[in-house]
């Protein structure tokens, strides 16, 4: 017991329990592994906070803006001697009255007429594929 105590006579009694509450707390956990810990778990913690603004960035509604500029890219030209629209990734022609209203909406080619399947639409032009034959040569009798 002797050993134990050489310096109490000197400290205060709150100074001799705090001294002896400090030897008992995980004396078997070494500062450096705690600190190891700590740091590993702010690194989780950032990366988990990472992970979600991504996930809600991928996952999000585009806005009005995008969706309209992503319908209209996705046409190629206008052919304004026939007053329609071809398309980066199809082929034929599109109603430019139905571009304007968000459909896509591929014209039928009917001889040298071309016009559009949807019914409310109406729209209706000259096919620009439409090569017209060539006359007969006239007879001379």
């Amino acid at each position: 017991m002797q050993g134990d105590c050489s310096g109490c006579a000197q400290m205060p009694v709150i100074a001799l329990i705090e001294n002896a509450s400090k030897r008992h707390i995980a004396p078997a956990i070494p500062q450096t592994l705690l600190l190891s810990l700590c740091c590993l778990l702010l690194l989780i913690i950032i990366l988990l906070v990472i992970w979600v603004i991504y996930l809600h960035r991928v996952y999000r509604e585009p806005t009005e803006a995008e969706k309209s500029r992503a319908f209209h890219d996705q046409f190629d030209q206008f052919l304004s001697k026939h007053g329609v629209w071809t398309h980066k990734t199809k082929s034929g022609y599109f109603c430019p009255s139905c571009k304007a209203r968000y459909f896509e909406s591929q014209l039928v080619l009917h001889g040298s007429t071309a016009y559009c399947p949807i019914n409310e639409c109406h729209f209706g032009t000259s096919n620009p594929d439409h090569i017209a034959p060539p006359r007969p040569p006239k007879v001379l009798i």
